[in-house]
């Protein structure tokens, strides 16, 4: 007998194949439990691009403060400074 270490070629193909038609079904009925519930408390929510007020026009009494130095907190900070906002971010 041999000492097989990890998957064959074969079978990390019939994984992925098997894993891709979980998520349709599980996506396909969910979508379809949300597009059936009219009016119901569950709603399908539109995207919508948040847009930054223009840098300068409000005066602002302090820098905004992001709580938390986590991957939301620092990608909160690297867009409120890309649009030209100073922000500090504390962690404890």
């Amino acid at each position: 007998m041999k000492n097989k270490n990890g998957f064959t070629l074969v079978e990390l193909i019939a994984i992925i194949i098997l894993l891709g038609a979980i998520i349709t079904v599980t996506y396909t009925s969910v979508t379809g439990v949300l597009k059936r519930q009219k009016g119901a408390q569950v709603t399908i929510a539109k995207d919508k691009k948040y847009e930054f007020p223009k840098s300068g026009t409000q005066i602002m009494k302090h820098r905004p403060i992001i709580i938390g130095s986590g991957p939301a907190g620092l990608f909160c900070a690297y867009l409120l400074a890309e649009y030209g906002y100073k922000p500090m971010v504390f962690e404890r």
